[in-house]
């Protein structure tokens, strides 16, 4: 049966205008315009909170680039910091020092509120003593204890070391104590 050469996805006549499946499309696309609109503004807020991470992380990094070079700078001071210290306590540190360097490990001693401060075997220097033999007589009763056994340190003056670093895997303390003035040897 001939239908007139109409095709059936042709608009019939008298709705070429109307413009009803075009509403329908803007309507929807309104809605996805609107729903990207809403994750956008979100993924906004959350560069934004980011932003401010990232803010607050720089000032901290730069803070602690202050630290570090005060840090550096006590380091340089070393041998300056061991004369406040002390002879007893001097004596003490350096013989630390050296056994550190001895069995190859890191020495950081933490001085102070600011925490870690590396103080390097070879900073620690030699301090002018009163009593020449009073190192030797250190060395001589500590020979007697395994080098591995010395775990905390215990000058005679109330003074803030935070942390001795042994190695990568262990930590041990150098704490003071006013009213002890001795080597304390334990196990680790």
């Amino acid at each position: 049966m001939q239908r007139n050469n109409i095709s059936w996805f042709e608009p019939r006549r008298g709705t070429e205008s109307c413009d009803c499946y075009q509403d329908i499309w803007n309507q929807e696309n309104l809605k996805g315009n609107q729903e990207n609109l809403k994750e956008n503004q979100e993924n906004l807020k959350e560069n934004q909170e980011n932003l401010k991470g990232n803010q607050e992380n720089l000032k901290e990094n730069q803070e602690n680039i202050k630290e570090t070079c005060r840090d550096q700078k006590t380091v340089r001071a070393a041998p300056a910091l061991l004369m406040g210290l002390g002879r007893r306590a001097a004596y003490l540190l350096q013989l630390a020092a050296a056994r550190a360097h001895e069995h190859h490990r890191v020495l950081a001693v933490g001085v102070g509120r600011h925490g870690a401060h590396a103080l390097r075997p070879v900073l620690v220097q030699r301090v002018a003593l009163d009593d020449p033999q009073a190192p030797q007589r250190l060395v001589q009763d500590l020979a007697a204890e395994d080098a591995s056994r010395l775990t905390e340190i215990k000058p005679s003056l109330c003074f803030s070391v935070a942390s001795y670093a042994v190695d990568a895997t262990q930590s041990l303390s150098i704490r003071s104590s006013a009213s002890r003035d001795r080597v304390a040897v334990r196990d680790a």
